[in-house]
């Protein structure tokens, strides 16, 4: 095994949450340039994926006839920080391979006597394509890997879907997003959409889901408060009298240091506006599988463009695409345009009043929208793409939303 290849299955081995992060590389036995590398490469994944520890005396016992070289792991890294930064050059190293094995297959082609030159060229050109997709994380699955994918989904679909609300409530058994899909919430100002992402994030870490929540216009803090204020009902600017400050200090120590604190993460506007690209390496270096972006429209556009709506597109794009590169749920935020806040006051929301796009609703496998009037609330799909349409009625509890039942016209539809 080279170095970096022992870096990153030590990496592996200190911190299983890591694996994401290597998946989302896509790692696999084909990185590596021997059997002993693949054969522990594939151990790690096996005992990870079957929700069990993988440490050196796990792998150690499913592997005896290379005790020596996995010990020789506990020694390869100091430190799991750069992570991606390992795992990059892993691939950059498969490519290099993978190129060095083509431009050999080529030559050994042009003989003398060799006449399709243009063949050599396209064969040439396809593995180029396909180098620089894996020197960059990425893969096209062919079309019989893309049957196993529908076949795998057919099986265990259910089991894929990442909850927004309790196990057990009504809204469980119609609302939640699947991973590599996008899902945008969209409200009016001040209409609770950071409120219920909190609830949803609890819901998702108590189910053991990793959580990266990026806030445009909220502090770290902030963000940090309101999930915990979820957790114990209190909202976190009323916290009063001895037993509801205890109450609020076991959240948040759960969620910086406690059970959650792993996989939590939280990047707020602290350090300026956020950048999809921003986004883009936090996820590089520490994977999640549910991604909230709140709110959309006020990430800084990595290129200006001729317009708001044009840069608003493009991060929309972006954030699209990372959800499928790393096989997350994403969670998008989205406010409403000024027309339909002011002309739209007694009327439904639909897709077109989402602010300052034209691609979110095509793009979104669901858009949802939290509608808030004087006699009720409710959360109303209006485009659901692998899922059952709902319509949810929630309450107000002291600082969190929850779920009432499905109205009795909806109890027929059966789940998709």
């Amino acid at each position: 095994m080279t170095r970096m290849e022992q870096a990153v299955l030590a990496g592996l081995l200190r911190d299983n949450k890591l694996y994401l992060t290597a998946c989302s590389w896509k790692i696999g036995e084909a990185t590596f340039t021997d059997d002993i590398g693949r054969k522990i490469w594939g151990a790690i994944a096996a005992e990870i994926e079957g929700g069990r520890k993988a440490d050196l005396v796990s792998i150690g016992g499913l592997l005896p006839d290379l005790a020596v070289e996995i010990a020789e792991l506990d020694t390869a890294i100091a430190t799991t920080v750069n992570f991606g930064t390992w795992c990059e050059k892993l691939k950059i190293a498969e490519a290099k391979e993978r190129l060095r094995a083509a431009c050999g297959r080529v030559t050994a082609k042009l003989t003398p006597a060799y006449k399709d030159v243009a063949g050599v060229i396209a064969e040439l050109r396809g593995e180029l394509e396909a180098v620089t997709l894996t020197a960059g994380g990425k893969h096209v699955p062919t079309l019989a890997e893309a049957a196993e994918q529908v076949r795998d989904e057919i099986d265990n679909g259910a089991k894929k879907r990442i909850p927004l609300f309790p196990a057990g409530t009504e809204a469980a058994r119609v609302a939640w997003v699947r991973p590599g899909e996008m899902f945008v919430l969209g409200a009016r100002t001040g209409g609770g959409k950071t409120a219920l992402c909190a609830g949803a994030a609890v819901t998702q870490l108590a189910a053991g889901h990793s959580v990266a929540y990026f806030c445009t216009e909220s502090s770290t803090a902030e963000i940090l408060a309101r999930i915990a204020a979820v957790m114990v009902d209190i909202p976190h600017y009323a916290v009063r009298g001895e037993e509801e400050r205890k109450a609020f200090d076991w959240a948040l120590n759960e969620l910086t240091r406690g059970r959650f604190a792993p996989l939590l993460r939280i990047i707020g506007n602290d350090g300026g506006a956020l950048t999809c690209s921003t986004i883009e390496q936090h996820l590089r270096n520490r994977a999640a599988e549910v991604i909230y972006v709140d709110f959309v429209q006020n990430l800084r556009p990595a290129v200006r463009r001729r317009s708001h709506l044009e840069e608003v597109d493009d991060s929309i794009q972006r954030i699209h695409d990372m959800l499928g590169e790393f096989k997350a749920a994403g969670i998008v935020v989205s406010q409403f345009n000024r027309a339909s806040q002011t002309d739209g006051a007694d009327k439904e929301p639909d897709v077109t009043w989402l602010k300052d796009t034209s691609t979110m609703e095509q793009l979104a496998s669901t858009v949802a929208f939290l509608w808030r009037r004087k006699d009720a609330t409710a959360l109303l799909s209006k485009k659901r793409r692998n899922g059952p349409d709902f319509r949810l009625g929630l309450t107000w509890s002291r600082a969190r939303y929850e779920s009432s039942a499905v109205p009795i016209a909806e109890r027929g539809k059966e789940e998709q």
